[in-house]
């Protein structure tokens, strides 16, 4: 297996799959410069073309000469590639990326980390959270109709006359309606 020198693959590398993938990118962009990321950019489709790896499904890659935000973008390049590669389970395919200067590897922030994870977790369990308080609305609007519909049932069945049951059954339909139009409006 082959051993490639490369600081930022080697982080990149080592922290796939094990991190939040926005605050990886963040580090890598903020910590290297563009003449870094461009060399390691470079250096993955080399590496990607030596193997013999099929380039059918991976992203198409550019190479941006002015831009304000082309480190992001160019990290942000790097990642797509290796998240392709990752789905194509061709990882193990790729050489080992070290670090020869180890000064230039961005330092550990694992509180920020796991900071990350949680605020993502968070909000999934927010949006899981939402849909439940959904559908429990709904189910209460449905118990509510088929209690009052149930009532005016049994109102109407010991009713003795035609016209008091016909009056419980209309004021019964009437007040599903109205239930249904507020519910339809809010």
């Amino acid at each position: 297996m082959a051993v490639v020198v490369s600081e930022l693959l080697c982080y990149l590398f080592s922290k796939y799959g094990n991190s939040d993938v926005e605050s990886i990118k963040k580090t890598d962009a903020s910590f290297y410069n563009s003449g870094e990321i461009t060399t390691a950019k470079e250096l993955i489709l080399q590496c990607v073309n030596e193997t013999g790896i099929d380039n059918d499904g991976l992203p198409r890659q550019v190479s941006r000469r002015r831009a304000d935000n082309r480190a992001a973008v160019e990290v942000d390049n790097i990642v797509c590639f290796i998240e392709a590669l990752d789905e194509k389970l061709m990882l193990d395919k790729l050489p080992v990326f070290t670090a020869q200067k180890l000064d230039r590897l961005p330092s550990n922030k694992s509180a920020e980390m796991d900071l990350f994870l949680a605020v993502g977790r968070v909000a999934t369990l927010e949006e899981k959270l939402d849909v439940v308080m959904q559908q429990c609305s709904e189910l209460a609007w449905r118990a509510s109709a088929w209690t009052t519909l149930r009532n005016a049932t049994s109102l109407s069945s010991m009713s003795s006359g035609k016209l008091g049951c016909r009056m419980q059954k209309r004021n019964t339909l009437s007040s599903l309606i109205k239930m249904t139009v507020m519910k339809n409006w809010n």
